[in-house]
C-alpha cells in the first residue's frame, strides 16, 4: 500500500477519507476509523417503520379493537327491552285477568238470579164435574193448588203481581161425543182472548172423550193484568169436563220467566 500523506498540521478530531477508510487524528497520531459503524446505525430506520409505524398501531388499535369489541356485540340489549317489559308483562296478565272477571262473575250470572225468585203456580181440576154447553168459549176450573209460590192464583185466575215475561200451560179434556161444530182451548187476558191453542172442527172428533192443550209466553204488568183459561166445544149439547181428582189429566200452570 502507498504511503498515505496526511494533511499537516492537523487538529484534534479532523478526519481524512481514502479509499473508502477514513481516519481521525487524536491529537498526537492518526487512528484508523471501523468501516461498519456508520452504515449499520442507519438500519434503526427499518425498526422503527417495521415494529412501532405500521403494525402496531393499526392492528391493536385501529380497526380490530374498537370495532369488535365496543362497536356491535354491546347493542344486543335492545332483545331484553322488547322481550320481557314490552310484550310478556303488559299483556297476559293484567289484560286477561280483567277480560274474564267481568264477563264471568258479573254480566251474565248476576242477570238470571231475579227470573227464579218470580211467581209460579200449578192447579188441577177436582172431582165436582162442570158442564160445558155447545158454542161458546166458557171458563174452565181448576179449584186445586198444587203449588203457588207468592199467592198469585185463586178461583181459577193467575194475577201475577211482579212484572215481567210468564210461561203458562194448561189442557183441558171433554167427555161426550163431539157433533159438528168448533172446538178450541184459549188463553184469556184481562177477559179477553189472548192466544189460541187446540182449534178444530168436524162430525166427530172422538167417540168418547178429547183433550185440547194450549201454551204460550205472555206479559204482565205486574199489577192489573190476569189470565184464565177458557174452552168453546160444538157438538150441539152439553158436555162435561173430565174431573177425577187427578193432576195429570185437566191442569192449569205457569211461572216468570224473567223481569220486565
Amino acid at each position: 500500500m502507498p504511503a498515505i500523506n496526511f494533511p499537516s498540521p492537523a487538529n484534534p478530531n479532523d478526519t481524512y477519507t481514502l479509499g473508502g477508510k477514513t481516519w481521525k487524528f487524536n491529537g498526537n497520531a492518526w487512528e484508523l476509523q471501523p468501516l461498519t459503524a456508520g452504515y449499520t446505525g442507519s438500519i434503526g430506520y427499518t425498526g422503527s417503520k417495521g415494529d412501532i409505524g405500521y403494525t402496531g398501531s393499526k392492528g391493536d388499535t385501529g380497526f380490530v379493537g374498537s370495532k369488535g369489541d365496543l362497536g356491535y356485540t354491546g347493542s344486543l340489549g335492545y332483545t331484553g327491552s322488547q322481550g320481557n317489559i314490552g310484550y310478556t308483562g303488559s299483556q297476559g296478565d293484567q289484560g286477561v285477568i280483567g277480560y274474564t272477571g267481568s264477563q264471568g262473575n258479573l254480566g251474565y250470572t248476576g242477570s238470571v238470579g231475579p227470573a227464579n225468585t218470580g211467581p209460579a203456580f200449578s192447579a188441577y181440576a177436582n172431582n165436582t164435574l162442570q158442564t160445558i154447553t155447545s158454542g161458546s168459549q166458557q171458563k174452565v176450573l181448576f179449584q186445586t193448588e198444587e203449588f203457588d209460590t207468592n199467592n198469585n192464583y185463586a178461583n181459577s185466575t193467575f194475577t201475577p203481581t211482579v212484572a215481567g215475561y210468564y210461561q203458562l200451560n194448561a189442557q183441558v179434556r171433554l167427555d161426550g161425543i163431539s157433533g159438528t161444530g168448533e172446538m178450541m182451548i184459549v188463553i184469556r187476558k184481562n177477559g179477553s182472548e189472548y192466544k189460541r191453542g187446540t182449534n178444530q172442527s168436524g162430525t166427530q172428533i172422538a167417540s168418547n172423550f178429547w183433550a185440547m192443550q194450549v201454551s204460550s209466553l205472555v206479559y204482565a204488568n205486574g199489577s192489573t193484568d190476569y189470565f184464565e183459561i177458557y174452552v168453546q166445544q160444538g157438538s150441539g149439547g152439553n158436555v162435561t169436563v173430565t174431573a177425577v181428582n187427578s193432576a195429570n189429566i185437566t191442569w192449569f200452570n205457569g211461572s216468570m220467566v224473567r223481569g220486565a
